[in-house]
């Protein structure tokens, strides 16, 4: 992407014209934003003076050059007998970029000039510039979704945020049985993962963030499941849950099957 740019006017008689330059002088990554010095003036050839009287120039839609008072407010005469540029007024101006780092500038100059002997001229022109990204911390990721449940471990996936600027180096993964998805935490390179250690028949909570270069981003939303518990079996199509029933004086009743988890016994079917 460019530093510097110019942007000139029409071309009057003589090939006179106006013009507004700029220059990139740095950039803030904390303030997101780039410090830009600009210049704008007159470009004009020999053997003629000049008078110039309307203008006005802006950056970013900022006016930064304005001389509206119709009389001749800058007169020079060019006795070098070249194409010489006419300095009429330069500064620099903060430019802020979007929440991404990216920013395309807009500048524009028009300008009236009188020459000697001849008319009025009217130059005028405008361009876009992309300016430079400045880094930003990565976006939130996509929810994460869910896949291949077991009884220890689910599948996980999910996007990069497409506002990213640099290459994520690094996703966090943190989960849990609390609904804000706290308790654990795993990392990967990929947008893939599978979790392990998981308990039977628990619900999980599961949410992801970003690490690049510049800094962390902010949590993906949160998904959740429950791990498998119990057997299953395959009615139509559809895994289902195996429901134990046993007979108890003549009546069948819901048995209550139950499985050693952390060396706590707890029911395996809810």
């Amino acid at each position: 992407m460019p530093t510097s740019g110019q942007v000139n006017g029409d071309v009057g008689s003589l090939n006179d014209y106006a013009y507004i330059a700029w220059q990139l002088a740095s950039q803030s990554i904390p303030g997101n934003y780039s410090v830009l010095n600009w210049q704008v003036g007159w470009y004009y050839p020999a053997f003629t003076c000049r008078g110039l009287r309307q203008g006005s120039a802006h950056v970013n839609g900022t006016l930064v050059y304005n001389d509206q008072d119709g009389g001749d407010g800058v007169h020079a005469y060019n006795s070098g007998h070249n194409h010489v540029p006419l300095g009429l007024a330069s500064g620099s101006i903060n430019v802020p970029h979007n929440a991404d780092g990216t920013k395309t500038v807009t500048l524009d100059v028009s300008i009236r000039g009188w020459e000697g002997g001849g008319p009025n001229l009217l130059s005028d022109g405008s361009a876009n510039f992309a300016l430079p990204t400045i880094p930003r911390d990565p976006g939130a990721p996509s929810t994460p979704t869910i896949s291949n449940v077991e009884q220890t471990t689910v599948d996980l996936a999910w996007s990069q945020n497409p506002a990213d600027g640099l290459p994520v180096t690094l996703y966090t993964i943190s989960y849990g049985t609390a609904t804000d998805a706290t308790g654990n935490t795993t990392t990967t390179a990929n947008t893939i993962k599978t979790i392990t250690g998981l308990s039977p028949g628990v619900k999980y909570y599961f949410k992801v963030k970003a690490t690049n270069t510049v800094g962390t981003g902010p949590y993906s939303g949160i998904s959740n499941d429950t791990t498998v518990a119990g057997a299953y079996v395959r009615s139509s199509g559809v895994w289902k849950k195996a429901i134990p029933y046993v007979r108890d004086g003549g009546v069948w009743k819901l048995a209550r099957p139950y499985g050693k988890i952390l060396g706590i016994w707890k029911k395996s079917i809810n």
